[in-house]
């Protein structure tokens, strides 16, 4: 079926290029290196792919680059952007703002509300570099976000074992709205999936969200 596709080699040893391409070896389809000027890997991201054979391709930034890699790669069956694993987009650090309502219902955490409601969520990823442990904080207590926000953390998108942290309300330290969520997290080098989803008071609760980092 018509499928979206997301690959990424952070965690790898070297200085990383992602080919993803309709024949062997190509990058008819898209081509990436570096993700940032302190992060030598890379992704690609893959939109409405038909049903058929597909190559991802790991190569290195010149002949000197090489040695062991991590590869990840999901597969979404298309939807809504941004709404599954092979659809993740970067978080913006300077301030990720958007809805929730419309899209599906895909994936939960271990704060969710014990009587299911099915809420719907987006997911985006961030990458930690190589140069050690940061601790990170993910916040919607803005007024931007309006309705009982809840945030969950892993380090495999579409594995509830890989959770690294999930916060419903952020209580005393939102003092703007009490429900609205807080994670922290400390976190080594790679990459982490982000979810913003909703408690589930009601069936289908969302609304417009704003992520803020610090750390990064």
């Amino acid at each position: 079926e018509t499928s979206d596709v997301f690959a990424s080699t952070f965690g790898s040893s070297f200085d990383t290029v992602l080919y993803l391409g309709s024949t062997c070896g190509e990058d008819d389809i898209h081509c990436y290196d570096n993700y940032s000027a302190g992060v030598a890997q890379a992704y690609v991201r893959g939109t409405e792919l038909a049903a058929g054979t597909y190559f991802i391709t790991v190569d290195g930034k010149g002949d000197s680059q090489h040695g062991s890699y991590v590869l990840d790669v999901y597969i979404s069956p298309r939807d809504d952007v941004a709404d599954a694993c092979g659809q993740v987009a970067p978080l913006s650090l300077t301030g990720e703002t958007g809805n929730t309502c419309g899209y599906d219902d895909d994936e939960s955490g271990s704060c969710d509300n014990p009587i299911s409601a099915s809420t719907p969520e987006r997911v985006f990823f961030i990458v930690v570099s190589s140069s050690g442990t940061r601790n990170v904080r993910f916040s919607t207590c803005d007024a931007g976000t309006t309705y009982d926000s809840l945030m969950l953390l892993r380090s495999v998108c579409n594995n509830p074992g890989s959770e690294v942290a999930c916060n419903d309300d952020g209580e005393s330290l939102c003092s703007s709205d009490p429900t609205l969520s807080m994670v922290d997290a400390t976190l080594g080098p790679g990459i982490y999936y982000l979810f913003i989803d909703a408690y589930g008071n009601t069936a289908g609760e969302c609304g417009a969200y704003r992520i803020t980092t610090t750390g990064m």
